[in-house]
């Protein structure tokens, strides 16, 4: 059985945030969500005071059914664990603040603290859903957490089974993915300055949990900003199991591993054999140091337009497919022997060979 996909999760110290849309491909759950504040097709305001819920499966706030929830200067504390992971990390079962279908919160100058196993910052689930957050620190410390800092096992950052938008956002997974999408999902960051320690695959992971023969696609959009990883082991990106579309562009981008892309299959996700990841990565206005690896029954398609790319291309020489495209103001230094099935190159791009090669593979 695969392990339990990180949790959904928006927030940050950030001077504005906000997650439109956030619907979840898989929202029902087998234990009733409970909350010590309920805002159901009404309007409230919470200001200069302390919310709390210590319940097991308990959240702190829960807005629904066409309800608006204003929050200014408020602290929100969460403890108590949940009774299911599986169900916390696609509902809003144990979370501090959930957000479900129709409901709409505002969040401003306040302090989300969460611990407790599956206790998340905020979580947003089902069509209609906003949040937006303004100058908001969000903590969580418990294992299988999520929030704008995390420090424990699968406490991703963002988790999306749906379509999530985040702008404006800081935040530190120490030992967690940064963003991860489950399916035929999406997430977009822009102007985020987040990192993480990964001990889980990559910085930014692409996987699906479904084993079939119908390929899901899934779509990463990071637009200026930064992204650090800092563990040294893990790549940038891991895409698993799943057909994924990448688009970084004017990042700065840190990765202490030398690892920009691992393109693998995994036995935690899909039929052995089937597995395999399938990559389209579009690198613009980047400048970024890490090597790609394809494994037999993967692929990459790497497109750099603006950019230059220091790495080296399936040098473990694996059967799995590799192609490179670089626009005429692109510039590919290797690092390593290099193979590939196919290299496109404008006019006035550059591929820096030094004392390696590029192997063009039929």
């Amino acid at each position: 059985m695969p392990p339990r996909p990180w949790n959904a999760l928006t927030g940050g110290i950030l001077p504005l945030l906000a997650v439109v849309n956030a619907a979840a491909t898989s929202t029902t759950s087998s234990l009733p969500t409970t909350a010590a504040y309920y805002v159901s097709g009404s309007t409230k305001t919470f200001a200069h005071t302390t919310l709390t819920a210590t319940g097991t499966d308990e959240a702190v706030i829960i807005v629904k059914e066409t309800g608006v929830a204003t929050l200014s200067d408020v602290t929100l504390v969460k403890t108590g664990n949940t009774t299911s992971s599986d169900d916390s990390s696609f509902t809003d079962l144990n979370a501090a603040v959930g957000v479900e279908t129709n409901g709409t919160i505002y969040i401003t100058d306040s302090t989300i603290t969460t611990n407790g196993l599956s206790a998340n910052g905020l979580h947003t689930y089902e069509d209609g859903t906003t949040a937006y957050l303004s100058n908001v620190y969000i903590h969580a410390e418990g294992d299988e957490d999520s929030a704008a800092y995390t420090y424990g096992a699968l406490s991703a950052l963002v988790y999306s089974t749906g379509n999530i938008t985040v702008r404006s956002l800081t935040g530190t997974s120490a030992i967690a993915p940064v963003a991860c999408i489950d399916g035929a999902n999406s997430f977009t960051l822009t102007d985020c300055d987040v990192s993480s320690g990964t001990e889980n695959n990559g910085v930014f992971q692409i996987v699906s949990t479904v084993s079939s023969s119908t390929t899901e696609t899934a779509y990463a959009y990071v637009n200026g900003g930064s992204v650090s990883e800092t563990n040294g082991t893990y790549a940038l990106l891991f895409v698993a199991n799943i057909e994924a579309y990448v688009y970084l562009t004017d990042v700065a981008i840190s990765i202490r591993s030398g690892m920009l892309a691992n393109i693998t299959a995994d036995s935690d996700w899909g039929t052995s054999g089937e597995n395999g990841g399938t990559a389209h990565v579009y690198l613009t206005g980047i400048d970024v140091i890490g090597d790609i690896y394809v494994d037999d029954i993967s692929a990459i398609n790497l497109y750099l337009i603006g950019s230059s790319w220091t790495g080296a291309l399936n040098e473990a020489n694996t059967t799995g497919s590799a192609s490179v495209y670089l626009d005429s103001s692109s510039t590919w230094t290797l690092t390593g022997d290099s193979n590939v099935e196919s290299i496109s190159q404008a006019n006035g791009s550059s591929i820096i060979t030094g004392q390696y090669r590029v192997t063009e593979i039929a």
